[in-house]
């Protein structure tokens, strides 16, 4: 039906990158068994140099690993730590106003990371002279994640629905970003979009099924995004080549890994003693 109305229908994606959490693998078959077009040149990265590490992980080859470690993009602290390194970095680049994102391995990795974000967000926003501070109670609402939202908060979308329309050619998709600018005594959230400053009224059953904060995320949920800095992401032992290479290709200038030895006495973390993470 599309290509009697002229349209041309692609496919297009990584085959390298995470599957499907469903079935998946389609696109994997269809590169091996098919005669399909590959993109040969990476144009994200402001580095040509990192260009070629990400496409040497994108193979699978360890050598990309090389430039990382080279480039001092590889910290290593004690098991407690290497959530701590990444969200101290990814605060440094908000402070700074730089477009950084911050990645974990889980969902409660996620969970804990954003509930530091906001109450690093809350202190800021309270020292803040140019920050009109309000005598009435900040009105609060409960997304999908346990956690609280109120204006100002980044937060995501994690479910389709068409019923939301978001201007006149696009719906409230699972993985768009906004801002609270406003919260109902229902629930309810009155969102900007990040990036088409697009208003939508979130309402209450959504906000409560469908809604969690958005300051960090998980390496398979930000798998289309990009920061325009930099990306730091919360490493651990489980970590695949596809998730790693999914995680080093998010940010424009600059990709860091954050992960933890076995010591956990953080004054060993520099001696012989201190076994290397895998």
């Amino acid at each position: 039906t599309a290509l009697a109305r002229g349209a041309s229908v692609r496919l297009i994606g990584d085959d390298r990158q995470l599957s499907s959490i469903s079935a998946g693998g389609i696109l994997r078959d269809l590169a091996e068994t098919t005669d399909s077009a590959t993109l040969s040149q990476i144009v994200r990265f402001a580095s040509a140099s990192e260009a070629q590490a990400g496409a040497a992980l994108r193979v699978g080859d360890p050598s990309g690993l090389a430039f990382y470690a080279d480039h001092g993009r590889i910290h290593v602290g004690a098991q407690d730590t290497a959530a701590a390194m990444a969200f101290d970095a990814w605060r440094e680049d908000s402070e700074q106003g730089l477009d950084s994102l911050l990645l974990a391995p889980t969902n409660d990795v996620v969970t804990d990371l954003n509930a530091q974000a906001r109450l690093w967000r809350l202190a800021r926003a309270a020292t803040d002279p140019d920050t009109e501070q309000s005598s009435q109670p900040i009105m609060e609402a409960r997304p999908a994640d346990g956690l609280r939202a109120s204006i100002g908060d980044t937060v995501v979308t994690k479910d389709n629905d068409r019923r939301l329309r978001l201007g006149r050619n696009d719906f409230v998709r699972n993985g768009y970003r906004w801002t609270v600018s406003d919260v109902a005594a229902d629930g309810s959230m009155t969102v900007t979009h990040n990036e088409s400053d697009l208003h939508m009224h979130l309402p209450a059953g959504y906000v409560r099924s469908s809604v969690r904060l958005g300051y960090a995320a998980t390496i398979d949920s930000a798998q289309g995004a990009t920061a325009r800095y930099r990306c730091h992401t919360v490493g651990h032992d489980g970590l695949t080549r596809q998730q790693l290479y999914t995680a080093v290709s998010r940010g424009v200038h600059a990709n860091h890994i954050y992960l933890s030895t076995a010591e956990h006495d953080p004054h060993r973390i520099l001696s012989p003693k201190a076994p290397p993470p895998d």
